[in-house]
C-alpha cells in the first residue's frame, strides 16, 4: 500500500509583507492554551502552522494563475486603448491592472527567490563546484569590457 507523505511546513518570508500577517499571528498567539510553558508554545506553534496554511491559501493561492489572468486583462485593455487612445477610463484601468500585475509577479517569484537562497546557504560557501560556478558567473557579469568617455568615444581594455 502506498503511504501518503506529508510535506514539512516551511515558513515563506514573503508572508510577512502582507498587512494581514501580524493580525493572523496575534490572533493565534493570544489564544489560551493549557499545560506547562513548553507545551503551550508547542500547541500555539501547531495552531499557527494550520492558520498560516489557511492564510497562504487565502492571500497567496495560485499566483501564476493570477498573473495569467491579469496579463489577459492587460491585453484586452491595451487592445481597447489601441482602438480608442483617448479613453481615460481604459487608461486608468490599465494603470491599475499594471500595478496588480507587478505585485502578482513579485509574489509569484518570491518562493523561488527564497529557495535559491536556501540552496546558496547550503552549498554556497562550502568550496563546491556550485560555489565556483556562481563566483565565475558573478565575475563575468561584473566584468567591464568597455567604457564610454565623456567625449563619447569607447575605451576598451
Amino acid at each position: 500500500m502506498h503511504e501518503s507523505r506529508r510535506r514539512p511546513f516551511k515558513f515563506l518570508n514573503f508572508w510577512s509583507s502582507s498587512q494581514e500577517f501580524i493580525p493572523t499571528v496575534q490572533k493565534v498567539w493570544n489564544e489560551t492554551v493549557s499545560g506547562n510553558p513548553l507545551n503551550r508554545v508547542h500547541q500555539k506553534m501547531r495552531l499557527l502552522k494550520s492558520e498560516l496554511k489557511l492564510f497562504n491559501n487565502k492571500f497567496f493561492n495560485k499566483p501564476s494563475s493570477t498573473v495569467f489572468h491579469l496579463r489577459e486583462k492587460m491585453a484586452i485593455l491595451q487592445t481597447s486603448l489601441d482602438a480608442n487612445p483617448s479613453n481615460s477610463a481604459a487608461r486608468q484601468d490599465e494603470k491599475e491592472v499594471l500595478e496588480k500585475l507587478a505585485h502578482a509577479c513579485s509574489i509569484e517569484e518570491m518562493p523561488y527567490k527564497q529557495k535559491s537562497r536556501v540552496k546558496w546557504l547550503k552549498e554556497g560557501d562550502s568550496n563546491t563546484g556550485y560555489f565556483h560556478k556562481m563566483a565565475a558567473l558573478r565575475r563575468a557579469r561584473n566584468h567591464i569590457t568597455r567604457i564610454q568617455s565623456r567625449s563619447g568615444g569607447w575605451l576598451a581594455g
